[in-house]
């Protein structure tokens, strides 16, 4: 499956769609896929639990950098379980409002003097969304993609009673 980002920006909220485009990759074309999909049903996927990360904010570009290895700056939430089957043209969501990230999550970034640290913050949030998404769905998938079975080929049988 292939999986598309889309990001925008509009008053202050932050949004990402992941949106999967077709079925097929570089192991696996769209007939096969399909297949799969049709012997052993569809692959459903939870975006719910938790999420957590480290950013860093680059000094002159003002870029939120997702990095495991950032000195500080940790970010956690949850999102709301929600299962979705993963098909060509569903699309997985996630926004955040900049103007509702609040005082005491500002405060676990106190190293940033950005005065939009806000917007940094629901940044972050959105990247880090997106690769453990992207992550997961991968694991998931490479999973998916093991499965088989010899059941069809092994019929007809004749036997005698």
């Amino acid at each position: 499956m292939n999986f598309t980002f889309t990001r925008t920006l509009e008053d202050q909220v932050f949004s990402t769609q992941i949106t999967c485009s077709s079925l097929g990759d570089a192991t696996f074309t769209a007939e096969q896929e399909q297949a799969l999909i049709d012997d052993f049903g569809p692959v459903i996927f939870d975006i719910g639990g938790p999420y957590a990360g480290k950013y860093k904010v680059e000094d002159v570009t003002g870029n939120v950098i997702v990095d495991s290895a950032a000195p500080s700056n940790n970010i956690s939430f949850v999102v709301s379980n929600a299962k979705i089957e993963l098909k060509p043209g569903v699309v997985i969501p996630y926004s955040v409002d900049a103007k509702k990230i609040s005082a005491t999550e500002m405060a676990t970034h106190s190293s940033d003097t950005f005065a939009n640290l806000p917007l940094k913050v629901a940044e972050a949030k959105c990247i880090i969304f997106e690769q453990t998404i992207e992550t997961n769905i991968q694991a998931l998938l490479a999973s998916f993609k093991t499965q088989s079975t010899t059941f069809p080929n092994s019929a007809p049988v004749d036997f005698t009673a």
